[in-house]
């Protein structure tokens, strides 16, 4: 009873329990009697030929003995098969009338039923489902060898390398296919041998697109990407797994995640293109403003200088003036010396006073020097009248003194007269020579003078004392403190903390920028290691890939290989249901591997992407149209703020001193430093300010807008591209993906009947409950009220009706058929095949079928 309930699994109808009761008799009764089947087994005629083997070997060899066997029958019958599971809703084909049996009972033996029964169950046991309770609904329990099924003629078995690339492999090069073709176990050596190499370039390209990106040190880099590569080399030589999701590698940079690692490289280009221009020229904007504030304050100390440099140069003057005027007080107090000691010295007199008064004494007559002393004594002294009268007395005294030595001359003239003759006149000079003793001669002359005063008030004129007493008060403020000292200070305010010059400006800029820099290329690094790990991603969903490949059996199963149409084709030849070619709703499910159109899924998928791809170019685009309108604007400064300055200045202090005098020729020598002459003639440009922007590269653009171009062309080739992992799969693992088509061919049996049961129940449920509505648009409206008036708008292409099953829209070439001119609906040929030409909007209660319950078929998400 295991065997008989194993082989029910997968047939239709089987969800029902009550069912297979009613299933097992109609079986049997498609069958020839039970007693006629018992003579031929106790008989053992035709047995060989009946009863397939219950586990076939992968090559089986049909046997020589059952045919001869078979030649002597009486009656010579065509070997039976397999019919195919009846379809539930069709009306079962009459039975043939088993021939009359005969009287004599045969023995019932309930072990010979047991194995006829296995012999009509096991012939359709391939393409059941067989889900044991305690594992997962994708598993299936499918012997991995095909069963041997029995045809008119031995059929081959079929052989991958004899299809596509492997017969072409076959025919070039038959040891190539050998090894590719072979089982696991065989030529592991050689596989070794060969994948190691493979496997050295597969570390190669991931020690280059991820741990060079990482940006370690070169010894560092060097032994990691060592490492790496050689264990992906001795993983893809020794393991099957490793090689198959190395090569899964290669479609899955088309994917989702091969598309994401080559946006890393987008991003990078972003930052490193527009991003660091927009940085570059904001910088050269900014020094345009600096250099344009120094330039202003060049002028600016332009100005100053001309204004104060004479001022500055008169002050430096006034420095060097203060010596020169201590030179010339120095030379002022020597010429006055000379005549202070000549007005106020009288040590000079003392001796011609003293012989004055000697000379009075031997004369005998009264002291002149007395006579002078009281006619200079001043009883009420007046300013200079004291150095007046101190310099008329001694010049009296001068005076006085003269004729004294005038007398004293004489004296000595008789004298040396006498002494002379007594020298030449020895003998007779005593008489000769007393005429020389005659002195009464110079006192004559004495008298002579005393008569005469030496008045001195008529060789001095008036104010000469207040004249020296003045002149004797500058020389003595002269000495005491004449001297110049000449310093100067500059006052200057404190500058604000705030204040902000063009230095500042510069040094500001210089830091914030180095700031920003640092900080740049610390992200654009940490941004590189980050994305270099993107590309593990690929390998990632390589291996998931792998992972469910191996373990759902559903996974990605929805294509129609070679070995399905040959599953299909040897039913088509058994008389078996078939589900080729599909149905309308079945296309939508499952396709082939080669189909050009995009399934509604990869549409979606397509749409997505190239939105969101054109969310990303817009982004880009608006980068670089921001670094392009920064670059203009800072070249419109460029071609039209090239401006040149002109100063012109002109600043002479002259100070004219008249007098040739000697204060004259001392305030001249002071204040000579007063005549200065300062120009200024000075052109400036602002060319050096001007901005010189860096343009971004037509190259760069062109790689960034063709790196996006390479994205929509992986996108658009995206689902072709993935169906490659499928085939890849099946290539290292051939007895799963057998599996796989077991399970999808079985499960698409089942599908079929209960998908098409479904929509004429779910129709029939929406008649129901009246939920069903036009699709009032108005040229349908008018067209389908009016079709008298308007039937000329399917001309047009508009008020088109639509299918109500599969939504196909009506056509030219396909006519619609509707149940009657009131109905509103109508139904394309193939649906209303399906729908055994009813409708069941408007006939929602003529059926003959029972109504389904909610829970029949599931909701509409469990029908896919």
């Amino acid at each position: 009873m295991a065997d008989l309930g194993r082989a029910f699994q997968g047939f239709e109808g089987a969800s029902a329990p009550l069912k297979i009761k009613h299933n097992i008799d109609k079986l049997i009764g498609d069958q020839k009697t039970v007693g006629d089947r018992l003579k031929n087994l106790i008989s053992g005629k035709k047995k060989k030929e009946e009863e397939p083997e219950p586990e076939p070997e992968p090559k089986p060899k049909p046997k020589p003995k059952p045919k001869p066997k078979a030649k002597p029958t009486p009656k010579p019958k065509p070997t039976p098969k397999p019919k195919p599971p009846p379809k539930p809703k069709t009306k079962p084909t009459p039975k043939p009338k088993p021939p009359p049996k005969p009287k004599p009972k045969p023995i019932l033996n309930p072990l010979l039923l047991n194995v006829s029964m296995r012999t009509i169950i096991l012939s359709i046991e391939t393409f059941f489902v067989y889900t044991p309770t305690a594992e997962k609904v994708t598993a299936i329990d499918v012997s991995d060898k095909e069963p041997l099924i029995q045809f008119s003629k031995p059929e081959k078995k079929y052989k991958k390398r004899e299809k596509g690339l492997g017969k072409c492999f076959t025919c070039l090069c038959p040891c190539i296919a050998r090894l590719l073709y072979s089982r696991r176990d065989q030529y592991r050596g050689i596989k070794a041998m060969i994948g190691f190499p493979f496997g050295v370039l597969f570390g190669y390209a991931l020690h280059k697109l991820v741990v060079e990106r990482l940006q370690l040190s070169p010894s560092t880099t060097k032994v990691l990407g060592g490492i790496v590569t050689l264990c992906v080399a001795i993983g893809f030589a020794l393991s099957k797994q490793v090689r198959c999701i190395c090569c899964l590698t290669i479609p899955s940079l088309c994917g989702n995640a091969g598309r994401m690692y080559l946006s890393t490289f987008i991003i990078t280009f972003v930052i490193l293109g527009p991003i660091t221009n927009i940085t570059s020229n904001a910088r050269e904007s900014m020094r345009v403003m600096s250099c344009i504030a120094s330039l202003n304050l060049n002028h600016t100390v332009e100005r100053f200088k001309l204004m104060f440099k004479p001022v500055k140069e008169i002050v430096l003057d006034f420095v060097g003036a203060g010596e020169k005027v201590q030179k010339n007080t120095k030379d002022i107090d020597g010429a006055y010396k000379k005549i202070d000691e000549e007005v106020k010295d009288e040590d000079e007199v003392k001796e011609e006073i003293a012989e004055t008064d000697e000379m009075d004494k031997e004369i005998g007559r009264g002291s002149r020097v007395e006579t002078i002393k009281k006619k200079f004594k001043v009883k009420r002294p007046k300013f200079g009248a004291k150095t007046e009268a101190k310099y008329g007395m001694k010049s009296e005294f001068r005076c006085e003194a003269v004729f004294t030595k005038g007398v004293r001359a004489c004296y000595k003239s008789f004298g040396v007269a006498y002494d002379r003759c007594h020298e030449y006149l020895p003998i007779i000079g005593f008489l000769l020579c007393w005429p020389m003793k005659l002195t009464f001669i110079c006192d004559i002359a004495s008298s002579y003078m005393g008569k005469r005063s030496c008045n001195s008030n008529d060789a001095m004129s008036t104010g000469f004392g207040a004249s020296m007493d003045t002149a004797d008060g500058v020389q003595r403020e002269f000495d005491k403190e004449f001297g110049v000292s000449m310093q100067f200070k500059l006052d200057v305010k404190p500058e604000q903390v705030d204040q902000i010059t063009p230095q500042d400006i510069g040094a500001s800029i210089e830091h914030q920028f180095d700031k920003r820099r640092h900080g740049l290329d610390f992200f654009l690094n940490l941004i590189n290691r980050v994305l270099a790990f993107t590309f593990l991603n690929v390998f990632n969903a390589s291996r998931k890939y792998c992972d469910q490949y191996l373990k759902t059996i559903d996974y990605d199963n929805k294509y129609i290989t070679r070995y399905f149409r040959h599953i299909d084709a040897r039913r088509r030849k058994q008389g078996k249901k078939t589900l080729l070619p599909l149905k309308k709703g079945e296309k939508t499910e499952i396709m082939p591997p080669f189909k050009v159109k995009f399934s509604k899924e990869e549409k979606n998928v397509v749409i997505f992407d190239t939105l969101r791809l054109i969310g990303e170019i817009m982004t880009v685009t608006i980068i670089f149209g921001f670094d392009w309108l920064f670059y203009e604007f800072l070249m419109l400064i460029q071609r039209h703020s090239n401006v040149t300055y002109s100063q012109k200045g002109y600043h002479h202090i002259k100070m004219t001193i008249y007098g040739d005098g000697f204060i004259g020729n001392l305030v001249r020598s002071i204040l000579k430093g007063f005549d200065k002459k300062h120009s200024t003639d000075e052109v400036t440009t602002t060319t050096a300010c001007l901005p010189q922007p860096k343009k971004m590269a037509a190259r760069s653009i062109l790689i960034m807008y063709g790196m996006f171009l390479l994205l929509f062309i992986l996108m658009f080739f995206q689902s072709y591209i993935l169906r490659m992992r499928r085939a890849i799969c099946s290539f290292f693992y051939p007895k799963r993906e057998k599996k796989r088509v077991l399970f999808l061919y079985n499960d698409r049996l089942k599908k079929r009947k209960s998908y098409l049961k479904f929509m004429r129940h779910r129709v029939r449920k929406m008649a129901r409950r009246q939920a069903i509505a036009l699709d009032s648009g108005v040229f349908f409206t008018l067209r389908h009220l009016y079709p008298k008036y308007f039937d000329w708008l399917k001309k047009f292409g508009v008020g088109k009706k639509k299918c109500l099953v599969c939504g196909e829209t009506e056509s030219k070439k396909t006519p619609f058929i509707s149940c009657s001119e009131e109905c509103p609906f109508c139904y394309c040929p193939e649906c209303w095949t399906d729908m055994k030409e009813k409708c069941y909007v408007c006939l929602p209660d003529d059926d003959d079928d029972s109504p389904l319950s909610d829970d029949a078929f599931g909701d509409d998400d469990d029908i896919e």
